[in-house]
C-alpha cells in the first residue's frame, strides 16, 4: 500500500472513532497524529485537510456514504469550521 492509501485508511478509521463519540478533531491535532504514526509528514494544516478531502472523495466513489459523512464532520479547521462547505 502506498503512503497516501495508508494515510487515507487511517483518516477513515479515526473519523469512525470520533463519530462514535460525537466529537471532532482539529487539523493540527490530526497532523501531529499522522506524524507520530510515521505515515506522512505534512508541512501545513492545509495539506492535511487536502488529504482528508481526498479520503472523503474515495469514500463517495466506493459508495460508502456513512464513512463519507463521518470524514466530512469529524475533521475541522483550526478555527473550528468544517474543512469544506458541501
Amino acid at each position: 500500500m502506498a503512503s497516501k492509501a495508508k494515510t487515507k485508511l487511517t483518516i477513515t478509521t479515526i473519523s469512525a472513532n470520533l463519530s462514535a463519540k460525537g466529537q471532532n478533531m482539529k487539523a493540527g491535532r490530526l497532523r501531529a497524529i499522522l506524524k507520530r504514526l510515521g505515515l506522512k509528514n505534512y508541512k501545513s494544516n492545509w495539506g492535511v485537510l487536502k488529504i482528508v478531502k481526498g479520503a472523503y472523495r474515495d469514500a463517495v466513489k466506493r459508495g460508502d456514504l456513512i464513512a463519507a459523512y463521518n470524514i466530512k464532520h469529524a475533521f475541522v479547521r483550526d478555527n473550528g469550521r468544517y474543512a469544506w462547505k458541501n
